[in-house]
């Protein structure tokens, strides 16, 4: 049985920049990410291969992928600024709730101590 030949187009080459791997074998299918304009960090490709311990590396765009599987959009999992701030309302509620029974509990302390 003969290997069959594929050839790969448009994927995005990452070389070695100091001492430290980019990758490593097995790491093939690994999710790459960059940070973006806002520090988030973003998925731009699928590791595919490369030459460990000195590159290059290869990875596949993440929208081609997309494209070939028909997602067309990604959930976020960042947090937007609304769900950050329903999430400290909740959280300052339940703080409060509970600084409230215990000013209940030093209240019927104190009253039983004093009679």
């Amino acid at each position: 049985m003969h290997g069959t030949e594929v050839t790969y187009s448009n994927l995005i080459v990452v070389n070695q920049l100091n001492e430290c791997e980019f990758a490593c074998p097995g790491d093939s299918g690994a999710p790459v990410f960059v940070k973006d304009g806002d520090g988030e960090n973003v998925c731009i490709g699928l590791l595919l291969g490369g030459i460990p311990g000195c590159g290059p590396y290869y990875v596949i765009p993440i929208e081609k992928i997309l494209n070939d599987i028909g997602i067309t959009k990604l959930k976020s999992f960042s947090p937007s600024n609304a769900e950050l701030g329903r999430s400290i309302e909740k959280v300052e509620q339940n703080i409060n709730k509970k600084i409230d029974k215990l000013e209940q509990k030093i209240v019927e302390l104190l009253l039983k101590r004093s009679t």
